[in-house]
C-alpha cells in the first residue's frame, strides 16, 4: 500500500486520523464507554465513578500486571464478603456490612490466612445455625404447648 501512496497522501491520512480516529483503539474506547455507563448506573454511590479506560484492554505489561493484581485483590475481597454474608443462617436476619477498611484487610490475606478465616466463618456459621435451630425448636414447642 505504501508503494502506491505518496508521502503527502500518507501525511494527509495521519492528519485525517487525528480529526476522525478509526481502528481498534476507537472501537475499544466506544465499548469501554458503554461498559462504563452501565457500570456507573449500577455502582455503589460511595465508589468512584468508572471511566472507559477501566474497561479497555491494556497492552503495557507493567500496567497489565498492576490491573491484574488490583482485580485479584477486588475478587478476593468480594469472595470474603460473600463468605461473611453467607454465614448468616437466618434469611430474615440482616447481612453484615463491611467497611472499606475491612474489605481491604480481607483482600490482603494470603492463602493460609484466608483458609483460617474461612474455617472461622464455618465454625461461626455452625454455631449460629445451631442457635437458630434451638430457638426455632423452642418456638415450635411453645406453640404446640399453647394449643
Amino acid at each position: 500500500m505504501l508503494d502506491e501512496l505518496t508521502s503527502s497522501e500518507v501525511a494527509d491520512w495521519y492528519a485525517f486520523a487525528e480529526i476522525e480516529p478509526w481502528g481498534t483503539g476507537v472501537d475499544d474506547f466506544r465499548t469501554g464507554t458503554l461498559a462504563a455507563v452501565i457500570a456507573n448506573v449500577n455502582r455503589n454511590p460511595e465508589r468512584a465513578p468508572y471511566s472507559p479506560g477501566d474497561f479497555m484492554p491494556t497492552w503495557d505489561p507493567v500496567e497489565r500486571a498492576a490491573r491484574a493484581e488490583a482485580a485479584e485483590e477486588a475478587n478476593a475481597a468480594a469472595f470474603a464478603a460473600a463468605l461473611i454474608a453467607s454465614a448468616v443462617p437466618d434469611p430474615d436476619a440482616p447481612a453484615p456490612t463491611l467497611t472499606a477498611d475491612q474489605v481491604a484487610e480481607l483482600a490482603r490475606l494470603d492463602d493460609a490466612e484466608l483458609g483460617a478465616a474461612i474455617a472461622d466463618l464455618d465454625a461461626a456459621e455452625d454455631g449460629m445455625r445451631a442457635t437458630h435451630e434451638r430457638a426455632q425448636s423452642r418456638r415450635r414447642a411453645a406453640l404446640e404447648g399453647g394449643r
